[in-house]
């Protein structure tokens, strides 16, 4: 929907003769884009024999299985690694309905009760220690300390992106 109306107003300052206005409007566009792109199509978890990999925007975090402490539910999943870092995780949300059925599941698991309502949030963070547990357990997990990267490249071009749209904006002002 923002490219539509970003699209039709920049095409319509063209036409009126303010091609200075419809750069303007669809650099700002393309900073909006880059940014809705990082925040809601870039973050994933992935958990495979190796670990659990977190891509949240702009930053990707690799823990190996024994580096991973725990991971808690909360209004975003949180893992807990080894050396103490909390890393959030952006792709799995919770709501705080989510959080009180975790709560009434943890009791209930405790009453000998079973609770068949799982919610995301804390039905990934039980996911991912069974996980973990299991491959403690066989004894081939991979060790080593975790790592962080950041995705510079995109930081790069969204920085390029927004330079241009205030630039063009203050010539534009001008």
């Amino acid at each position: 929907m923002i490219a539509v109306v970003g699209c039709y107003t920049a095409a319509d300052a063209a036409l009126r003769g303010y091609p200075l206005l419809a750069g303007t409007v669809l650099a700002w566009c393309a900073v909006v884009a880059w940014f809705i792109a990082g925040v809601l199509l870039r973050p994933r978890l992935h958990a495979s024999d190796s670990g659990v990999v977190v891509q949240n925007p702009w930053v990707t975090h690799e823990l190996p299985w024994a580096a991973l402490r725990s991971a808690e539910p909360g209004l975003q999943l949180t893992l807990i690694a080894e050396d103490g870092a909390q890393i959030r995780v952006w792709s799995v949300p919770s709501s705080g309905i989510a959080l009180r059925t975790h709560s009434i599941r943890e009791a209930a698991a405790h009453d000998g009760r079973v609770v068949t309502d799982a919610t995301r949030g804390p039905a990934v963070a039980d996911a991912l220690e069974s996980m973990r547990d299991r491959f403690l357990a066989a004894g081939d997990a991979p060790s080593g300390p975790r790592r962080r990267s950041v995705d510079t490249p995109s930081l790069v071009v969204g920085g390029a992106l927004l330079a241009l749209a205030v630039g063009l904006t203050l010539s534009a002002a001008l």
